[in-house]
């Protein structure tokens, strides 16, 4: 299956904490209608493309200067995976980097229908 949607999408998602309209229209772009997000760190999972919305919001309050750079991204045509990782500031000006991994899976029309993120807050935010 062709990997453009996908990659559309995770070019809006790794500009999460900078959402701009652009990367918030790219998300959306390569996002099933009935899209489900869910980050280990929360207990809510983000639903559609409202979902979406509310999610940039949310990352783009509490990481504003934040910057995530994605490597290795696996696809087989149903599933994926990409590691990645975030940087930034903490309130304090010291600096924080994490290791995370995505994972999910693509809907028969070639958008992401799933997508949960992996990764240890630690310090991140403090």
């Amino acid at each position: 299956m062709n990997d453009t949607a996908l990659k559309t999408y995770l070019q809006g998602w790794s500009q999460i904490c900078i959402s701009t309209p652009k990367s918030i229209a790219a998300m959306l772009e390569g996002a099933h209608p009935d899209m489900r997000f869910s980050d280990v760190n929360s207990p809510n999972v983000h639903v559609g493309h409202e979902g979406i919305r509310h999610l940039c919001d949310l990352a783009s309050g509490k990481y504003s200067d934040a910057a995530i750079a994605t490597r290795d991204l696996l696809f087989d045509g149903r599933n994926w995976s990409i590691r990645w990782t975030m940087t930034g500031k903490r309130q304090d000006g010291t600096t924080f980097s994490r290791p995370g991994v995505s994972a999910g899976s693509i809907a028969k029309d070639g958008r992401v229908i799933e997508h949960t993120d992996y990764w240890s807050r630690g310090d991140a935010a403090d």
